[in-house]
């Protein structure tokens, strides 16, 4: 997380503040927020990658893959299809922290 906060210097927006309280209710709650996570994080850094240069392309890849193995591993646990896609999907920010709120994770 350095890495990417020292990349993007001022232009960095203000913290979100986590709100897992509803997440966390349950066992089955905790891990669809969780695969969620993974899988918004996943697009977020997709979504970056032409603003990427090409030394941070090298640092994100590898974070995209162990985010992608992390949440192909709780969909394992959950039941569900590892991969269920053959690509990830890239989203911009502003549909990510949508998607955050949407499902609560977030204040």
């Amino acid at each position: 997380m350095r890495m990417l906060a020292e990349r993007v210097g001022d232009r960095a927006r203000p913290a979100l503040r986590p709100h897992f309280d509803a997440a966390l209710r349950t066992q089955p709650d905790a891990l669809r927020a969780a695969i969620d996570l993974e899988e918004l994080t996943i697009a977020a850094y997709i979504g970056q990658g032409a603003n990427l240069t090409r030394d941070a392309i090298v640092t994100v890849a590898s974070m995209v893959s162990v985010e992608a193995r992390q949440a192909a591993w709780l969909r394992d646990l959950a039941g569900e299809v590892p991969a269920p896609r053959p690509a990830d999907p890239s989203r911009e920010p502003d549909q990510v922290v949508a998607a955050l709120r949407g499902r609560s994770l977030i204040a």
